[in-house]
């Protein structure tokens, strides 16, 4: 080998004579050196930049990796964080749709309430009507109570009237008693006389006997029919739809309401032959006559 000085002195001749050279040109000149003058030198530069290549690629490719593994845990969690709220979307949608449910059934049950409020509105209606109806029985029940309680009244009077008739004539029943009784049987008080000529006059059974014996009974027919007919005339006419007729006054009374000398006589008229009678008599029972009134009465 050649000393180092032999050769570095052309180029120091040479740098001298022509300047320096720029820095690329030393470096290819440099390079190109090494490489023809030290190739083992050369050689280990080389293997030291491959060393450093690989070790920069592989400190390159761990870091990527790890920066992949974060990217990818980063993931895993947001993944995970997503799963986690679209439970939570599902659950909250849940339990929407049970609150929604549970909303549909109370406007349901609502819907009920309202519906059984308005039939017992209606039941309540229905029952105001049926206590008025029955206020307005009850006023009419008292009204004819009141009537009821004029009559028997009224009745009471009679029977006191009676009673004090029968007591005044009782009175004098025994003022006459004692009349005979002080009079003797020679003289004898007009009344007793009268009553004595009566039972004179009155016909015995015997000669009751003998003169219906005497009668036609066709004649016997007819009386007793016009006797009905007479009767029944004066009821219609001063006592027709009432219960019977008082011939003194010439009034009807009212008993029972029921029409009873009508209803009573029917059967009568129609035996008698009495037609026209009967007719208005049957039709007065048709379109008058109350059933259940006569059925009440009756019980």
């Amino acid at each position: 080998m050649l000393p180092t000085h032999s050769i570095r002195r052309p180029e120091q001749k040479k740098k001298d004579g022509i300047g320096s050279l720029s820095s690329n040109g030393r470096a290819k000149h440099s390079m190109s050196t090494i490489i023809s003058g030290h190739p083992l030198t050369f050689c280990v530069f080389l293997f030291f930049v491959v060393i450093g290549s690989f070790t920069f690629v592989w400190v390159s490719t761990t870091s990527h990796e790890e920066q992949v593994n974060v990217l990818r845990a980063e993931i895993v969690e947001k993944r995970e964080a997503t799963i986690a709220s679209t439970t939570a979307l599902l659950e909250l949608q849940s339990s929407l749709a049970e609150a929604h449910s549970a909303f549909n059934e109370k406007v349901q049950q609502l819907s009920d309430t309202t519906f059984q409020l308005t039939l017992a509105q209606s039941s309540l209606k229905e029952r105001a009507t049926e206590v008025l109806s029955l206020k307005t029985q009850l006023s009419k029940a008292q009204e004819d109570s009141r009537e009821a309680e004029k009559k028997l009244e009224e009745l009471r009077a009679q029977e006191k009237l009676v009673e004090s008739q029968k007591q005044e004539l009782e009175k004098k029943l025994q003022e006459l008693q004692r009349k005979l009784e002080e009079g003797g049987t020679t003289k004898k008080a007009p009344e007793v006389q009268r009553a004595a000529d009566l039972s004179s006059k009155t016909p015995t059974n015997t000669q009751q006997q003998q003169d219906t014996s005497r009668l036609d009974p066709t004649d016997c027919r007819e009386a007793v029919k016009a006797s009905l007919k007479f009767a029944w005339d004066s009821y219609v006419a001063y006592a027709w739809g009432l219960d019977d007729l008082a011939p003194l006054s010439r009034s009807g009374r009212k008993w029972f309401n029921l029409g009873a000398t009508i209803v009573d006589s029917i059967d009568t008229l129609y035996i008698m032959g009495l037609e026209d009678e009967y007719q208005k008599a049957r039709d007065w029972i048709k379109n008058n006559l109350d059933n259940e009134q006569s059925h009440q009465e009756s019980t």
